[in-house]
């Protein structure tokens, strides 16, 4: 696994927490929270969906947070129009520390909610969505709270740069050591790539070595095996599955 999407859908427990156990077996939860929200060797981004990454991967995001828009569109205009609002959200969380967004005040002369939220989280997901803001932790409502970047992510990852392309190159090595084998659909869409931007590095990938072209039987197209993935001899197990996402 390269990435852990986050999916709060509480039947028996927030679906992430099952992915691991369906891979791991029982495990103690709190060892997960620890890692992400204490020692922060992880981090929330969002990198394919809402997610957790290794926080060392967090540069291979910025050509994503330059141009991220919150997942409420409705909310856009008003956050493009109000500036110094956005600003002083900011402000107000690198004076008082991780923050929800019942913290932080409406703006002066408007109360109220959009499509069931509030301006103060608009303005705190924007943050987060541009990298300006970052996941500190969870309440026990999985409620965010937000912190500025610098105090959760370590400076030499978020001092580093990556081009897009190296990005994307090295996005989609992960997407093959993860599947071991899929298409340019599959390996574009582990990370929400364009395919027509992954095609050119899958090809540099080939060249590296990192990557042959394989066929499948009763599959067309071309397929791409990475280099040190390996056939099982066999396959027996049996693991839980989200059953919300069962149909």
């Amino acid at each position: 696994m390269a990435v852990l999407q986050l999916d709060f859908v509480n039947v028996l427990l927030p679906a992430h927490y099952l992915m691991l156990y369906s891979r791991l077996g029982p495990y103690r939860r709190e060892l997960l929270d620890d890692l992400i929200y204490v020692r922060h060797e992880f981090t929330e981004s969002w990198a394919r969906e809402a997610a957790v990454i290794p926080v060392e991967t967090w540069p291979l995001f910025e050509h994503r947070r330059a141009v991220h828009e919150t997942a409420r569109p409705s909310f856009e205009p008003f956050l493009k129009k109000n500036q110094a609002y956005l600003q002083s959200v900011l402000q107000r969380v690198k004076r008082q520390g991780p923050l929800m967004p019942g913290d932080v005040p409406d703006p002066k002369g408007r109360s109220g909610r959009l499509v069931g939220w509030t301006y103060p989280q608009a303005a705190l997901e924007h943050l987060f969505g541009r990298g300006k803001l970052a996941v500190a932790s969870r309440a026990p409502n999985f409620a965010r709270a937000y912190d500025v970047v610098e105090r959760i992510v370590p400076a030499e990852h978020l001092e580093r740069r990556v081009s897009t392309q190296d990005a994307h190159r090295e996005l989609l090595r992960q997407a093959a050591a993860a599947l071991g084998v899929g298409n340019a659909g599959d390996l574009a869409d582990y990370w929400r790539l364009p395919v027509r931007d992954a095609r050119p590095r899958l090809e540099e990938l080939i060249e590296e070595g990192e990557l042959r072209e394989v066929r499948i039987e009763s599959a067309r197209g071309v397929y791409f095996l990475h280099a040190k993935a390996r056939a099982p001899a066999r396959l027996a197990t049996r693991c839980l599955l989200a059953p919300w996402g069962i149909r």
